[in-house]
């Protein structure tokens, strides 16, 4: 073993506390100054792969002292860098990297895994021009423009976790989305803008998470693979509560959540008759209607199973619903949930399966797994790229 890994296996051990060394698969720690212009089809460094740029005046992409500058124009692909290497589809492979978000106006960004190294990126977290986040078709949490935010994707059988740490929202590893749309065997690592502004990128790098992240679901505070009518589950009070259920015709399916009992919960409510979803809050027992007066539409065909994903956390609740497997589509919103905003209980009024509670932030080996990867939060980019970036071996 030569000094250069010994120093940085003994890095990885200190800053892991001891735990399994960490084994990078695929790393771009940018060591070469390159000026716009000049990045696409070198080599990462130390890879494996090379960089594949997509911009629209050939000037959208630099490295500078280990970090990726990446100017957008208007239009997905007008600046963007990928890895040409294929990282392998295994459950808990997990993508990490720093952003910081450009400052001004209308920016949008894409960071994740894709098919290729083009077009759209499938396994995403977005950035929208009002700052929103999406991941894996979740909405509902926002970044500051001119913050730096540590991203990690966590691979699933199907689809991926998506976690972030940074700026003033995420003092630690927050849980942001799940999801199940993606199988592809092969994916890419990319990251490109829509607009103008310019993103810093600090080294992507992929290596295997360790348990509970090899056991599928391990990470859920509850779950039931089976699920029996007015079934009760509990889940934190901000996190996550998924369910899927086959629609049957006439039928109504209550999902009651932040519940203390049936007259006190909040109630997301399909009902196939109406082809409606609806979220109500009911106190003492009488229902209100919040978020989409009269309900949203939603296709509930007899027969077809329906995945139901309820985000909350402080006073905001976001609705989504897919095909068992599908991307999520958001249904519903509401940003005053006052009520009931510590409970923790829910119930399920029909059968159905995967009634799955995730944890909004991550605690006991969930976070520190992920923490021994990423090391701690230092605050300033430079000693992050240039100290925990550093700590690690050679794949």
């Amino acid at each position: 073993m030569g000094l250069r890994n010994r120093r940085a296996l003994l890095l990885t051990t200190v800053m892991g506390g001891g735990a399994a060394p960490i084994v990078y698969s695929l790393r771009d720690l940018f060591t070469t100054d390159l000026a716009a212009g000049s990045v696409n089809g070198t080599n990462a460094e130390p890879g494996p792969g090379t960089r594949v740029v997509y911009d629209a005046t050939g000037a959208q992409v630099s490295l500078t002292s280990g970090v990726a500058s990446i100017k957008g124009n208007v239009g997905w692909g007008s600046g963007g860098l990928w890895l040409s290497e294929a990282i392998a589809r295994t459950m808990g492979k997990m993508l990490l990297a720093r952003i910081k978000i450009a400052v001004g106006g209308s920016y949008s960004s894409e960071f994740g895994l894709d098919a290729d190294t083009a077009s759209r990126i499938t396994l995403e977290l977005l950035t929208t021009s009002v700052t929103d986040i999406t991941s894996g078709g979740v909405t509902g949490d926002f970044v500051t423009l001119g913050a730096s935010y540590d991203i990690a994707i966590i691979l699933r059988t199907r689809g991926a976790y998506y976690l972030i740490r940074g700026g003033t929202e995420y003092p630690t590893w927050t849980l942001i989305g799940v999801s199940y749309a993606d199988v592809t065997a092969a994916l890419y690592f990319g990251f490109q803008t829509y607009h103008v502004g310019t993103f810093s990128l600090y080294p992507p790098r992929v290596t295997q998470c360790l348990a509970p992240y090899i056991t599928d679901r391990a990470i859920a505070t509850t779950h039931a693979a089976s699920v029996t009518e007015n079934d009760t589950t509990t889940h934190t009070a901000d996190g996550m509560l998924e369910f899927t259920w086959a629609a049957v015709t006439g039928e109504t399916l209550d999902i009651q959540f932040r519940r203390t009992d049936d007259d006190n919960c909040w109630i997301v409510r399909l009902v196939q008759a109406d082809a409606k979803i609806y979220l109500f809050e009911k106190t003492a027992g009488s229902e209100t209607e919040r978020g989409a007066t009269g309900g949203t539409a939603q296709t509930l065909t007899n027969g077809t199973k329906y995945r139901i994903f309820i985000k909350f956390f402080g006073q905001k609740i976001y609705v989504f619903t897919a095909a068992e497997t599908g991307a999520l589509a958001q249904k519903v919103t509401y940003a005053s949930a006052a009520f009931n905003a510590t409970a923790t209980g829910g119930k399920v009024t029909k059968n159905g399966t995967n009634l799955t509670a995730w944890p909004r932030t991550l605690t006991g080996s969930a976070l520190s797994e992920v923490t021994r990867i990423s090391g701690p939060f230092l605050g300033t980019d430079a000693v992050l790229s240039t100290v925990l970036y550093s700590s690690s071996i050679e794949a």
